[in-house]
């Protein structure tokens, strides 16, 4: 079965930080998915400022070859064997 491993986020990690989340490295783990958080302000091709989901990956995919659905960036991984951390 498709799961998703992670999401990719444009947004500071330091706002997910103030809400409690345990964010280390970039990535806050909330329960099975990892929270990457990245750079909002290195905008989209056109230089516009891009906020939100922009990406994400997903572990037992039927066809591992897809880069991307429905637009959204695709990347494949395998699910987390660990713990998620305590958050606040």
């Amino acid at each position: 079965m498709t799961t998703v491993v992670e999401l990719t986020v444009a947004s500071p990690a330091v706002r997910w930080k103030a809400l409690g989340l345990t964010v280390v490295n970039g990535v806050a783990r909330v329960g099975g998915i990892a929270l990457r958080f990245t750079d909002a302000s290195a905008g989209d091709p056109y230089g516009d400022p891009v906020t939100g989901v922009t990406g994400w990956t997903l572990a037992d995919a039927p066809d591992p070859t897809l880069s991307s659905i429905d637009g959204l960036p695709t990347s494949h991984g395998e699910p987390p064997t660990d713990a998620a951390p305590s958050h606040r």
